[in-house]
Parts: structure tokens; C-alpha cells; sequence
């Protein structure tokens, strides 16, 4: 469970930087700048290295919304862009409730 709370910490902080950037930008670099404030922290230096480098493939967030909705159905794509913030809104405070959860019982330094 701990190990998901931490992936959790990198999914909304990942996806919350995908907010701000245009769509031609690379997911790449948000990736990895999600990856180093969250994640990074528990891996070893080849872990590490091989996610910086598998993060460095990843498409422009026209890319990724195109993986999202292949279709391109306008509809839809203005349903994801509606309800997209909720949702990392709402990843946010489950990974901060759990957080606060994971603290008070002494539970964020398990190995």
C-alpha cells in the first residue's frame, strides 16, 4: 500500500504539470520532473537511470490525449479536458489524506 501511495504522489504531480504545458510539448521532461520530486527518492541509481530514460520516449501531450481518446471525437475530448482537473484535484487529496494516515501511524519509512 505504501508503494502505491508513492506512485500516487507521482500520478497527480504528473498529471498536474500536464496542465500548463501546450500540446506540441513533450510529456518527457514533465515525467521526469514529476518523477524526480516524488518517486526518485525510493530507487536506486539504475532504477533511476532507466526510468529518466524510458520517460524520455514518451509522445507530446497531443500525443498522449491521442492515446486517450484515439477517435478524436471533439465531445469527448472536451469531456476529458472538463473533467481532467477534478480528477487530479481529487488524486490530490486522497494522496494527502492517506498521507496524513501513513504519518500518524509512523508508516512512510517502511523500506
Amino acid at each position: 500500500m505504501l508503494r502505491l501511495h508513492r506512485a500516487l504522489e507521482y500520478i497527480h504531480t504528473f498529471l498536474g504539470y500536464l496542465e500548463d504545458i501546450d500540446d506540441e510539448t513533450s510529456v518527457g521532461q514533465v515525467s521526469k520532473d514529476a518523477y524526480e520530486e516524488s518517486l526518485m527518492k525510493y530507487h536506486p541509481w539504475i532504477v533511476q537511470k532507466a526510468a529518466k530514460l524510458g520517460m524520455g520516449m514518451l509522445p507530446s501531450k497531443k500525443g498522449l490525449i491521442q492515446k486517450i481518446v484515439p477517435d478524436e471525437d471533439q465531445a469527448k475530448l472536451e469531456k476529458v479536458r472538463k473533467v481532467f482537473p477534478r480528477a487530479v484535484e481529487e488524486m490530490r487529496r486522497t494522496y494527502d489524506k492517506t498521507h496524513v494516515f501513513y504519518k500518524e501511524r509512523n508508516l512512510l519509512n517502511i523500506p
